[in-house]
């Protein structure tokens, strides 16, 4: 490659990276995140201009930029433990067709309505292209460390379930099926602790017996007058009168 391209590059990587400095100021970052953002930003600028250097449509040049911002600010962002907007926001402003924005209100001025409305789908499109882009990686870095947390809290409850057969040795199949059984009760009790004793939801009977094993010790019913201490006969009340 010849000495222009090199200089070109190093043109937009100084031209980005100062801009998305400007920015970063703009929007109140300090510090070590102000320097990563005007970095996320000349490589990004660069990434741009290395793809319309080999022929790129423009919409698709900026889309791969906008992939590499959205990469460099999702790793800045947990390195520096701060939000990733704080580096892709003030990256991401280089690239924003505003020449294309201006030249189409300028069309329109005129009254040249063709081809502002082409460069109206043109901006459309090249803005899409930088928001779809960001929302790829975003979406991508979530689901992973998504996943990631999903696989580390399985790989805790395995290590656990195998030192509690350590400990406690293996349960035996009495023991599985009471723990089965009493399931529906346990979530019974949580969704209604004051109602599952006495109106429970559908409930195997051995689950119950499980819980309440006094069911069948108790004795028959208590005499008439020790569960209604209060009745009284109205004709022996009569009587005695």
């Amino acid at each position: 490659m010849s000495s222009i391209n090199y200089l070109l590059w190093v043109q937009d990587f100084l031209g980005a990276g100062l801009a998305s400095l400007g920015f970063g100021v703009l929007f109140n970052v300090r510090g070590k995140n102000l320097l990563l953002a005007g970095f996320t930003g000349a490589i990004g600028g660069m990434i741009y201009e290395y793809c319309s250097s080999c022929s790129w449509p423009e919409g698709l040049s900026c889309f791969v930029a906008a992939l590499v911002i959205g990469i460099l600010g999702e790793i800045f962002a947990r390195l520096q433990k701060t939000m990733v907007t704080t580096f892709t926001a003030c990256a991401l402003i280089p690239l924003v067709p505003g020449g294309t924005a201006y030249e189409m209100m300028v069309d329109f001025a005129t009254g040249q309505i063709a081809q502002g409305a082409s460069r109206a789908v043109d901006l459309l499109s090249i803005s899409g292209m930088l928001a779809i882009a960001i929302i790829i990686i975003s979406t991508l870095t979530r689901f992973f460390f998504y996943s990631k947390r999903k696989a580390v809290g399985a790989a805790k409850k395995i290590v656990q379930v195998e030192q509690s057969i350590r400990t406690n040795g293996f349960p035996s199949p009495t023991r599985l099926q009471e723990r089965k059984n009493s399931l529906p009760v346990r979530k019974a009790r949580r969704s209604h602790p004051d109602k599952v004793l006495d109106d429970p939801v559908p409930l195997r009977e051995e689950s119950i017996l499980l819980l309440r094993p006094c069911v069948h010790t108790e004795s028959a019913a208590p005499d008439s007058d020790q569960s209604h201490p209060d009745h009284t006969d109205p004709d022996e009340n009569h009587s005695n009168q």
